[in-house]
């Protein structure tokens, strides 16, 4: 996978948008407002194509702070 690629297709969609790559879980970490219908579409046009079941959303942990 490339996290770089992905992040700049998806910063396209969602500017404050960010993409991680977790190694040793071998995951996948995407932040972005943008919906799972739409993040499908965004992996696909970075050359990642996903199916809708394979992302799983977690809840937010941000404590407002920084005004994100």
């Amino acid at each position: 996978m490339d996290p770089i690629t992905i992040e700049r297709v998806l910063q396209e969609f969602d500017p404050a948008g960010l993409v991680d790559l977790d190694a040793g879980a071998g995951k996948l970490r995407i932040s972005t407002v943008v919906m799972d219908i739409e993040l499908v579409f965004i992996m696909e046009q970075a050359g990642h194509p996903v199916r809708l079941t394979q992302i799983e959303r977690i809840p937010s942990v941000c404590c407002g702070g920084c005004s994100g």
